[in-house]
């Protein structure tokens, strides 16, 4: 009973579970002098994991700094849609990786869905954080909040 419904979770999992896409694990890992074990690679895949991760904070402080210090409603909504994203987030890179649990990839795997996943994340806040200031004529996410204009796409 427990290989079926870890084999049902993996099913779910591949195939993106509730309407999300597909997660396929990533590294940005060259193979090079410095990632020759699986020690080096899992480190270089939770460094990227820690960069996308800094990435999707900077842009997530814009988007709550866009939504103007007056509408408290709105930044409550906010975090806690990005609260039960981060546990999502976490969750599903657990799910994903569970058939690697106890192997020596399973941080590789499970650092690589989590950047892979937080880059889509990031993505879709800087869409909707440029879509608000494209509305608004406030300062770009592209260029830190300094209020230069921001590249057309």
């Amino acid at each position: 009973m427990k290989r079926f419904c870890r084999s049902l979770l993996l099913v779910a999992c591949i195939s993106g579970g509730a309407g999300a896409p597909a997660q396929t694990p990533q590294t940005p890992c060259k193979e090079n002098a410095e990632t020759q074990t699986q020690f080096d690679l899992n480190n270089c895949a939770r460094r990227a994991f820690e960069e996308a991760d800094a990435e999707m904070n900077r842009v997530y402080r814009l988007y709550l700094k866009g939504l103007g210090g007056d509408d408290a409603k709105a930044r409550a909504k906010v975090r806690a849609a990005q609260l039960a994203w981060l546990k999502y987030r976490d969750a599903h890179c657990v799910a994903e990786a569970m058939i690697n649990e106890g192997g020596s990839i399973y941080p590789l795997v499970y650092s690589g869905c989590q950047a892979s996943v937080t880059a889509e994340r990031t993505r879709r806040m800087k869409e909707t954080l440029a879509e608000s200031e494209r509305l608004s004529g406030a300062a770009s996410v592209e260029d830190g909040g300094r209020g230069v204009v921001s590249k057309s796409q």
